[in-house]
């Protein structure tokens, strides 16, 4: 489910209920099959995830993204941007010149947004679910149980063994979910349970 600010303040919240796909490499087909419900209150939401899960899922143990998510993010889409309009306008197009102001205006609308993905991207978890939060102005939870996970992926980039930094991705039927400069010694602990839950539960993926 989903919610921006304007939202919270009408108690308004989106669902969608993803489906499960055996091929989630087409993300068209997938979305046909969502069910979405938008406009509904945090009482409907809560009797929906009751049907569902029968309970409501509860945060269980934060996790949060290294430092250098962010710094990533912001060498990406500020300073990058920034330097090449710079370049160009002071030598290929000089009539640029006059609007070279407005780029501090644009690095501080895009630091606001980036600030705020950085500070929503979460994992959240307990022995019965997983909850991804993500998103600057629509922030999103993704749900899931572990008996539900079909794979896990880890990724861990040489220059982030000193850090300990680590990238998790979880595919399920009804898609994937990231979780970016994890702590990769904590991720991995995780991977093992779930691993050990998926092998052992009787209960099924679908």
């Amino acid at each position: 489910y989903s919610q921006n600010f304007f939202q919270k303040k009408f108690d308004m919240i989106n669902m969608k209920i993803k489906q499960a796909s055996y091929d989630t490499g087409h993300e068209t087909e997938q979305k046909k099959s969502d069910i979405e419900i938008p406009g509904c209150d945090k009482s409907e939401r809560n009797e929906i995830l009751k049907m569902i899960y029968d309970r409501i899922p509860t945060k269980g143990t934060e996790y949060t993204p290294n430092y250098r998510y962010l710094l990533l993010e912001v060498m990406m889409y500020i300073v990058a941007p920034v330097i090449v309009f710079a370049g160009l306008s002071i030598f290929v197009f000089p009539m640029l010149k006059a609007y070279i102001a407005l780029t501090v205006l644009y690095a501080l609308v895009v630091f606001i947004l980036l600030y705020f993905g950085f500070k929503h991207h979460r994992l959240y978890i307990d022995q019965e679910f997983i909850i991804k939060k993500r998103g600057a102005w629509d922030v999103t939870y993704e749900i899931i149980e572990p008996h539900k996970i079909q794979a896990i992926t880890t990724k861990q980039y040489f220059w982030h063994r000193k850090a300990d930094i680590g990238h998790l991705i979880l595919h399920t039927a009804g898609g994937r979910i990231y979780f970016h400069y994890g702590n990769y010694t904590e991720l991995h602990k995780m991977v093992n349970y779930w691993t050990y839950v998926t092998e052992s539960s009787s209960k099924s993926w679908m």
